[in-house]
């Protein structure tokens, strides 16, 4: 993966329409953001809007997820939060969470909107981001065959092997997302305190 495919995913949109966003999300204080798509071209999904520090971006569907890009507005000038310009923790998390190629913010920076993308693993270990996605992965394939419907009822039902069984990949699943966390939270302070916040790729607009 190189700041090659990230270059034509913002092509897509163009820098007039990102520029727009950018200074949008600013003045009205809200988080923008979208997913990049691709099933055999890169398309995006539509423009979501959130608060000014949370956004549910609508997924690809049909479509492979390969990456996103959403704002970080300032906030209130008297409030202003010092690490709105670099990738958070929460946005590390979802994205690995998400298997993106690559995870994009925007910002006003030197009075500038400008563009920073970042390339997985964000600065976490690459066997806690694997070990968490694979025991998750291993929980809920084994969750939905033994308990499809969801319900509790039924998975009181289970023999004592699968409810263990259950019991054993969750306990796995659970000790693997705490250390992801913690390792997420690690990761985005390292980049907060690097040159251009440890940006892989950055467009002034």
């Amino acid at each position: 993966m190189t700041t090659q495919r990230i270059k034509d995913a913002l092509k897509v949109i163009g820098t007039d329409k990102l520029k727009d966003i950018i200074i949008k999300s600013e003045k009205d204080n809200r988080e923008y953001g979208l997913k990049f798509c691709n099933n055999g071209h890169i398309t995006t999904t539509d423009t979501c809007v959130g608060s000014g520090c949370m956004l549910h971006i609508e997924p690809c569907k049909d479509k492979k997820t390969i990456g996103s890009f959403h704002t970080h507005p300032r906030g209130d000038p008297t409030e202003e939060n010092p690490y709105y310009n670099a990738i958070s923790d929460t946005d590390i998390k979802h994205s690995i969470y998400s298997n993106e190629e690559f995870h994009c913010i925007g910002v006003i920076q030197d009075e500038k909107p400008t563009i920073k993308c970042y390339l997985p693993y964000y600065g976490v270990k690459k066997d806690v981001a694997s070990n968490f996605l694979e025991s998750m992965s291993n929980y809920e394939k084994k969750s939905h065959e033994y308990n499809p419907t969801g319900r509790y009822d039924e998975l009181q039902k289970l023999s004592h092997e699968k409810s263990e069984e259950l019991g054993n990949l969750f306990t796995k699943y659970n000790t693997a997302y705490k250390k992801f966390v913690d390792a997420s939270e690690q990761a985005a302070i390292k980049l907060r305190n690097l040159p251009n916040q440890g940006a892989d790729f950055i467009m002034e607009l």
